[in-house]
């Protein structure tokens, strides 16, 4: 993800011709923002539009907010915390008059003051695509049986698994505050859960489970969440991150 000075509809035109199928724009104005993918070839854009779920608590949408975006052609997508809609801007026209749209609904939906500079950031690539399937069902398995069995097989997944960690500025592990004074960390099963906890994206590391927990215990960790708000996860403590990072130790 780079920072880029490009003005919006020239960016727009980047996700269009540049990059590769994981193209992606974020266009934000204080803590709103739109996110909008594209991918090289292709005429149509996908928006993504901040909901109140990713909103500090005094910008968060009334009714009459979300339905000034519904009137604009936005739906909620299946599964999906964002309202969404297409565009397909075919020439540098149409690009600005969905660069005037986007000024409009800012103004109108985030309550941004009119001609507010945004900040634009450009990631032109492929798609990053980490599934993994039987941790998944390991996962709802246990939610629905709470047996040892269950949880075991849970822990061994996770350590089968290649988990996404979601890192800082500094390239360290992002943390996702503190359990009694001890940071708590937080690893993603795949990248649609990823994408649900921050449609904007993140800096990350693929690590494999076996290598995640026994440099976990080189930290101060207190826990690990496993997908952080998201539908499917929860929570490991550290008597358990020790047990895996023992266990991982054995497997390798």
């Amino acid at each position: 993800m780079i920072p880029t000075p490009s003005p919006l509809p020239d960016a727009l035109h980047q996700l269009q011709k540049a990059g590769a199928d994981g193209n992606r724009l974020v266009v934000s104005r204080g803590s709103a923002w739109f996110v909008i993918h594209g991918a090289r070839g292709e005429t149509q854009l996908r928006c993504e539009a901040a909901a109140s779920y990713y909103l500090p608590r005094e910008a968060r949408l009334s009714a009459a907010r979300v339905a000034v975006l519904r009137q604009a052609g936005f739906g909620q997508a299946a599964g999906q915390r964002t309202l969404q809609r297409h565009w397909s801007p075919g020439s540098a026209t149409e690009r600005e008059a969905l660069a005037v749209e986007l000024d409009r609904l800012f103004v109108e939906v985030y309550d941004r003051p009119a001609g507010e500079p945004v900040e634009l950031r450009l990631d032109l690539g492929a798609t990053e695509l980490v599934e993994n399937p039987r941790l998944a069902a390991a996962i709802r398995a246990l939610a629905n049986a709470r047996s040892q069995r269950m949880r075991n097989r849970m822990y061994s997944e996770l350590l089968s698994a290649q988990l996404i960690v979601p890192m800082d500025a500094a390239g360290e592990m992002l943390t996702f505050g503190e359990l009694e004074g001890w940071p708590v960390y937080g690893c993603f099963t795949d990248s649609a859960e990823l994408r649900g906890w921050d449609p904007r994206g993140v800096p990350t590391r693929v690590v494999p489970g076996v290598a995640l927990f026994p440099a976990l215990m080189q930290t101060r960790v207190g826990s690990l969440l496993v997908n952080p708000q998201g539908r499917l996860g929860g929570e490991l403590y550290r008597n358990e991150i020790e047990a895996l990072a023992s266990a991982a130790r054995a497997r390798r």
